[in-house]
C-alpha cells in the first residue's frame, strides 16, 4: 500500500517544482524519509515515512537562482566513514580519501544541478575523475570547477554515484577497505557496498 502514497506525496511535490527531474524529486523523497526501523534503508520499511512537508523544503533551499543542493557530507554505510579532501587541502589534484566523520570542511559538498559537479563547500572545486580516465582505478581527485566530463556524476537510488562521462563507472572505495586515507577510485558499477553512499544533510 506504500507505493501508491508515494507517488501521490511525488507528484505533489514535483508539482511544486516541474524544473526538477525525476531523479531530483527521488532523491529528496528518499534523503528526507523520516526513519523506521533499521538505520538507513531496510527491507521493511524502505527508507522510512515520506515526508512531503520535508522534500518540498528541501527542495525549495536548492532552488532559486543558485541552482544547488544543500549541502551534505557523503557517507560509506558498510565503513560508516565520510568522503574528505586530503589535509583540507584545496589545489587541484588534492586526493579525495575514506576518513573518520568529523564534519569538517573537507567532508562539506554539495550538487551544482546545472552542471551536475559535486562541489567541496570549502575550497569551491569539484570531485573530478583524474586525467578523465575512464579505466577501473583512475584516482578521484579535487579539481577546479570546467563543467567536463569527468566532473559529472548522477546519484542513483541504488546508492551509488555514478559518473556522466565515463559510463558504468561508479564512486568506489579501493579494494572496500575501511582505513583512513584509503583512496577513492572511479571503478565499473557492480553494486558492492564499497560503492554506496548516503547523502546526510548538514
Amino acid at each position: 500500500m506504500a507505493s501508491p502514497h508515494v507517488a501521490g506525496v511525488a507528484a505533489l511535490v514535483w508539482s511544486h517544482f516541474p524544473t526538477k527531474t525525476a531523479q531530483q524529486i527521488r532523491q529528496a523523497l528518499e534523503s528526507t524519509a523520516q526513519d523506521l526501523g533499521s538505520s538507513g534503508r531496510d527491507d521493511i520499511f524502505g527508507h522510512g515515512l515520506v515526508r512531503a512537508d520535508l522534500a518540498y523544503n528541501s527542495l525549495k533551499g536548492t532552488g532559486g537562482s543558485s541552482g544547488y543542493s544543500k549541502k551534505f557530507m557523503l557517507i560509506n554505510p558498510q565503513t560508516g566513514k565520510a568522503l574528505d579532501v586530503d589535509g583540507a587541502k584545496c589545489n587541484d589534484g588534492t586526493n579525495i580519501h575514506l576518513w573518520d566523520v568529523n564534519r569538517s570542511g573537507a567532508q562539506i559538498f554539495h550538487y551544482h544541478y546545472d552542471s551536475k559537479a559535486i562541489v567541496n563547500v570549502m575550497c569551491n572545486k569539484a570531485i573530478d575523475i583524474s586525467a578523465f580516465n575512464c579505466n577501473d582505478g583512475a584516482n578521484i581527485q579535487l579539481w577546479s570547477r570546467n563543467r567536463s566530463g569527468a566532473q559529472q556524476f548522477s546519484f542513483y537510488t541504488d546508492r551509488t554515484i555514478r559518473s556522466v562521462g565515463c559510463q558504468n563507472k561508479a564512486i568506489d572505495i579501493d579494494k572496500g577497505s575501511s582505513d583512513n586515507g584509503t583512496n577513492i577510485l572511479s571503478w565499473s558499477i557492480h553494486g558492492g557496498t564499497n560503492q554506496k553512499w548516503k547523502v546526510e544533510y548538514v
